[in-house]
């Protein structure tokens, strides 16, 4: 009998507490909306380099043959990278390296000379490749999964991430430990920063990488690791975000300066990483 007067009340005041429950709906649409773009909003990333560095220093070859951009990584680098739709930016030192999927470009940018080199998107990685050499190790070098991969979610320090580990080997002999922690609920979902961040590790390992393993296609990398095994040592290198601060960024953030003089891109003169 109560259910039923209850009832009996909802139906009688229906038309009087329409207006109430209209600027509820509009309220919770215009708290959706906020955190939304909240969610979606530009984003810079300040990121620290840890562990050692796997790659070799670079020298000129011969007189008149550029000097890198920017020196290998090491400990206690700091990072900065801009994320906006479609766009990403990451500076290390004087290099910069821009990705445009909209203008199908990646740009490496070198401040300190004033030079910068244009390369399509997607890559052909191939075409980056300068000798007969490095085409004919192509099949050594390339990495296989040499452990089951696993995707598990982690809270890594304020963001909740999903992390891929697995380990990898090539015909080299070459094996690395990878870790990558991405979140998906801090950026643009559809910047390209991990995107980015695989063209550089593939221009690093002259397109024979382990980034096609990564299962992610977006989100924000929160701690990227590789941890190169060797019998009696192993050398690490990791990148983990310290802080993100979102805010709109301007598109002359995304563009090639003015008065730079555009090369042939050279992965020696423009590091990837």
């Amino acid at each position: 009998m109560a259910i039923s007067s209850g009832l009996h009340l909802v139906s009688f005041n229906r038309h009087r507490r329409r207006p109430r429950m209209w600027g509820a709906v509009i309220r919770l649409a215009a708290t959706i909306l906020l955190v939304t773009r909240t969610a979606l909003a530009d984003s810079t990333l300040s990121i620290k380099v840890a562990g050692d560095d796997i790659a070799m220093p670079h020298r000129a070859r011969q007189p008149g043959q550029c000097e890198p951009c920017a020196p290998p990584t090491r400990p206690g680098d700091t990072i900065i990278e801009y994320v906006a739709h479609g766009r990403a930016r990451r500076d290390r030192g004087a290099m910069s390296i821009v990705l445009d999927t909209d203008a199908n470009k990646i740009d490496f940018i070198c401040h300190a000379t004033r030079l910068y080199s244009e390369v399509a998107y997607p890559v052909q990685y191939d075409r980056l490749l300068k000798s007969d050499y490095q085409r004919s190790v192509g099949a050594l070098a390339d990495y296989q999964v040499a452990s089951p991969a696993t995707k598990t979610p982690a809270q890594v320090k304020q963001w909740k991430t999903v992390v891929f580990e697995t380990t990898v080997v090539n015909g080299l002999r070459s094996q690395y430990g990878v870790r990558i922690a991405v979140a998906d609920a801090v950026a643009d979902a559809d910047s390209p920063l991990l995107v980015l961040q695989k063209i550089a590790h593939e221009i690093l390992q002259h397109g024979h990488g382990w980034s096609r393993f990564i299962p992610f296609t977006d989100g924000l990398p929160i701690v990227w690791e590789e941890r190169e095994r060797q019998p009696e040592t192993e050398f690490v290198y990791r990148e983990e975000v310290l802080k993100i601060e979102q805010g709109e960024l301007g598109a002359s953030i995304f563009q090639v300066p003015g008065g730079y003089t555009k090369v042939k891109f050279d992965a020696e003169c423009m590091p990837a990483r």
